[in-house]
């Protein structure tokens, strides 16, 4: 049955109004599911605020809840330090407050003139209670008081020795003091806080061979830059730095390494350790002050055992990684048993499958 033209656009009308009102009651709803929601999650947030975030005004009921409370801002903070600006100052200057106690408070009868900068404490010592304070320390920087101001000295001046598999005691086996195979009076390690040098008095328990010395360092966790009668080595907290800040901060090995000398003295860097390495320059032969070749060679070692490790070489020394073992599984990739189904052929018909060349992104 034909409707007439005025019916028809009475029902259209009524058709077009009944849908305005549901698309309007569902907006309505969604806003009110959001207010909602917002204001949970304000609420769970100012609790696991730090105290100096939670000083915010109280909510007006009637803003919009779309408008959101504000903050206080980087130049608020400012404004509350500059009026401490002198007394963080004078603070600071008295940390370095020249005075020494008369005698050294481990033994109390030497001059204590020796303070640790990487100690949290304020101790002071006498030079052999320096050394022996610092046993499982061999990386803390240490100082001198001069009569006048504190002087920069390291504890190969104090007489320190790094022994190897003893827990910081000399081998029973090695009674070598000076010079021969098992005891080096000059070893060069680079850790994240700067260019250190020791004397190291090798392990000779267990029938240990010259040509096995770079495997004590690495069991001691220093990484040796070569095979054969190493002379210097890199900690594996400085490894992880330098591939963190390759990786993170786009920092090259040269500024890495400008920086750790920067670290160790950064008034006088002709002072830092000087490699055996030289170079012909103008037909004379110029000693290179730096570890920079080292550093390139050992990180590289370093991230191959890395990948090696998290890949799952470790333990199964039998097994060789073949071509893709190493690669990194993107979790995004579709995989069959890991995140699809084995029959997803059969499962999922209607869809397809492929990958964006060069985004890395699976649809």
């Amino acid at each position: 049955m034909k409707l007439p033209p005025v019916r028809k656009r009475t029902l259209l009308q009524g058709r077009r109004q009944r849908r305005q009102e549901g698309l309007l009651g569902q907006a309505i709803l969604r806003m009110s599911v959001c207010h909602l929601l917002w204001r949970i999650i304000l609420g769970n947030t100012r609790r696991l605020l730090h105290p100096d975030e939670q000083q915010r005004s109280a909510p007006s009921h009637s803003v919009p809840f779309i408008f959101l409370t504000q903050s206080k801002t980087q130049n608020d903070f400012l404004s509350e330090w500059i009026p401490w600006r002198e007394q963080y100052l004078s603070i600071i200057l008295g940390l370095e407050n020249p005075t020494v106690p008369e005698k050294c408070q481990v033994c109390l009868q030497a001059n204590g003139n020796i303070r640790c900068l990487s100690c949290q404490t304020c101790h002071t010592w006498c030079g052999p209670c320096a050394v022996r304070s610092h046993v499982h320390h061999p990386f803390h920087r240490m100082q001198r008081w001069m009569g006048q101001f504190y002087n920069n000295i390291t504890l190969h001046d104090l007489g320190y020795v790094l022994n190897l598999g003893h827990n910081g005691h000399s081998c029973p086996n090695n009674m070598e003091e000076s010079g021969g195979n098992w005891f080096c009076d000059h070893f060069t390690i680079i850790h994240s806080t700067g260019i250190f040098v020791h004397r190291l008095n090798w392990c000779r328990c267990n029938d240990e061979k010259v040509e096995d010395q770079h495997l004590q360092l690495l069991r001691f966790g220093i990484f040796p830059s070569t095979v054969i009668k190493p002379q210097t080595a890199f900690t594996f907290d400085v490894l992880d730095h330098f591939l963190i800040d390759s990786l993170e901060c786009k920092t090259s090995a040269r500024s890495f390494y400008q920086k750790l000398c920067q670290l160790s003295n950064n008034a006088f860097l002709d002072s830092l350790p000087v490699s055996l390495s030289t170079t012909a320059c103008f037909l004379l032969y110029i000693v290179i002050q730096d570890r920079y070749r080292e550093l390139l060679r050992v990180s590289w070692m370093w991230r191959d055992l890395s990948n090696r490790k998290q890949a799952g070489f470790g333990h199964d020394t039998e097994r060789y990684p073949g071509p893709g073992d190493l690669a990194i599984s993107c979790p995004s990739c579709p995989q069959p048993g890991i995140n699809l189904p084995e029959n997803w052929r059969e499962v999922y018909t209607r869809f397809l499958f492929f990958s964006i060349c060069g985004q890395g992104f699976d649809y």
